[in-house]
């Protein structure tokens, strides 16, 4: 496993709990400073609680990156978006993990222990961690540069939005929305 970043931080519910055992010991076993939000059981628990913590140690810059586990790892990346500064990516496969570190600047990923096995979480992860930001103007499209770049452009891209259908359809009701907010 090659990673480039020293120090992760893992949680799970009761669902997720052996693959993220499982992956703490790989990257301990690595030489990685590994941080263990729990689950410390495989009975039943609630799934944000966890993500919070995780979400807490990334926010507070303890670490960089963070993997969550849970039964489909939907509901541990809804939890976690909810948390603001973070940007949690559903991922099962190595294209999707590896896509949503260069252009969506995720740090956290999440998936499913009752989707994929051990061997396939690693190389997810191994994608995950190692991918980088791309940051230069490609093919006419931008790419984002810092960490809050991301939720600038997309609310810009949004007000955008509103104010083009707003133009195009002549709607009263759009133009307002765009006269408050200045377009």
């Amino acid at each position: 496993m090659r990673l480039k970043t020293k120090k992760l931080v893992l949680a799970s519910d009761h669902a997720g709990f052996y693959l993220k055992n499982a992956l703490v010991k790989l990257f301990t076993e690595a030489g990685y400073d590994v941080i263990d939000c729990g689950t410390d059981s495989d009975s039943s628990c609630d799934y944000p609680v966890f993500a919070e913590k995780l979400c807490d140690k990334i926010n507070s810059g303890e670490a960089e990156l963070g993997i969550l586990c849970c039964g489909t790892g939907i509901g541990m990346s809804m939890a976690a978006n909810k948390v603001k500064g973070i940007r949690c990516a559903h991922c099962h496969d190595v294209f999707s993990a590896e896509a949503t570190r260069q252009h969506n600047d995720a740090n956290i990923i999440a998936f499913g222990a009752r989707v994929i096995g051990i061997a396939t979480a690693e190389m997810i992860v191994d994608e995950f961690l190692n991918a980088e930001l791309v940051t230069e103007v490609a093919f006419g499209r931008y790419r984002f540069k810092s960490k809050g770049q991301f939720e600038k452009v997309l609310l810009f891209s949004s007000v955008i939005l509103v104010g083009l259908v707003g133009i195009i359809f002549k709607s009263e009701i759009l133009t307002t929305i765009c006269s408050i907010v200045g377009i």
